[in-house]
């Protein structure tokens, strides 16, 4: 994912659901969540809008045409909402009243304030605290399920009925217990291996640059957790009036996101017919097959920035048809003429006309 504008925290269950994970997301940061993994996503600026691109790697086999999401909270359709109640009651090991206290208030909500009128649930309340906090809060709710676990048998082999008691104490308590399990336990030791950090996309220095625009790419080489799902990321500007020059991806496929500006894409089927021409604006998705050829225009008044991913994280080194650093300047001599039915002196005109390379002026 890419953080286009503001800034996020992001928690997640990392290694084998052994290890909660948080980390601040910074405008311009790509970062990987791997396959499996429980995670969420907070804005905790109230000023300020958070927007994010994802980009989601099928799973081998995965034919559904739409993504499934499992929410374990947010909403009336979460991943336990379905269960009976005495299902939901066995599996946490707490009463079906205790049950109802987290669970009656989960209305239709993916997305859920942090601050304000609606944020009573205890996991808004979690969520606002700071880092360390978190963590004290978790070692607290290990400790006292510990606690709790040695006085429940104390009861069970003395008949005393203060178990109830002690489970209305900490329901809350349980369930994240329950459900997060070892990585409480492990905010007291050491954890030697730590996540991957996030990289920056938007402070790397361009790929390509010119007066006409610039592109900038990251894949496996560069940023390691790309290796494991094969995806790379790349950031396209174009100025207004400006376009991509004509080329093919030999080795991934493309998929393109406009983000600001509008213009216009084409694409050709490997025989050189017309697959694609259109117009795109922001808010569009395209995506361009492996050894299809495309260009992307900017329109006259108005500048095209794109983000997108392809489907290889081994460096994607587009073949430019056409430009100063093109295969048709590489390939100049009496053999291509010869192709194209021409002279040589022709085909050289042709070939030298044009001497910016990959984002060209248009006309």
């Amino acid at each position: 994912m890419y953080v286009r504008s503001g800034e996020a925290n992001l928690g997640f269950i990392y290694k084998n659901n052994q290890r909660l994970t948080q980390m601040r997301l910074r405008e311009g940061d790509v970062y990987q969540i791997p396959v499996g993994c429980t995670f969420y996503i907070a804005n905790e600026e109230s000023d300020q809008k958070l927007e994010i691109i994802s980009g989601i790697e099928p799973l081998e086999g995965f034919r559904d045409d739409v993504l499934q999401s499992i929410y374990i909270g947010g909403g009336a359709n979460s991943g336990f909402s379905g269960f009976k109640e005495e299902i939901l009651g066995a599996a946490f090991n707490v009463s079906q009243k205790e049950l109802g206290t987290i669970f009656n208030d989960q209305r239709i909500r993916l997305i859920v304030p942090l601050q304000g009128s609606h944020a009573t649930g205890t996991w808004s309340k979690f969520l606002e605290l700071k880092e360390e906090e978190k963590l004290q809060q978790l070692r607290e709710m290990v400790q006292q399920g510990q606690e709790n676990e040695e006085v429940e048998k104390e009861d069970e082999e003395s008949g005393d009925d203060e178990e109830e008691q002690q489970q209305t104490s900490w329901p809350w308590r349980k369930l994240f217990k329950s459900v997060f399990g070892e990585e409480m336990k492990n905010t007291r030791e050491k954890i030697t291996e730590d996540p991957p950090r996030s990289y920056n996309l938007d402070k790397r220095k361009p790929d390509f640059e010119n007066k006409y625009g610039w592109r900038v790419a990251v894949d496996g080489s560069r940023y390691h957790p790309l290796k494991s799902s094969g995806i790379g990321i790349y950031h396209e500007y174009l100025s207004a009036g400006s376009m991509m020059a004509p080329r093919v991806n030999p080795m991934a496929t493309e998929y393109g996101i406009v983000v600001n500006g509008s213009g216009r894409v084409q694409v050709l089927f490997p025989n050189g017919s017309n697959a694609m021409d259109t117009n795109i604006t922001k808010g569009d998705v395209f995506f361009i097959t492996s050894n299809f050829p495309y260009c992307e225009i900017a329109h006259k008044g108005e500048s095209l920035e794109l983000l997108g991913f392809t489907t290889s994280a081994q460096r994607n080194r587009p073949v430019v048809l056409v430009g100063a650093r093109s295969v048709v300047r590489t390939m100049e001599g009496p053999e291509l003429a010869t192709s194209f039915g021409v002279s040589e002196e022709e085909m050289k005109h042709l070939v030298r006309a044009q001497h910016e390379s990959v984002i060209l002026p248009t006309p």
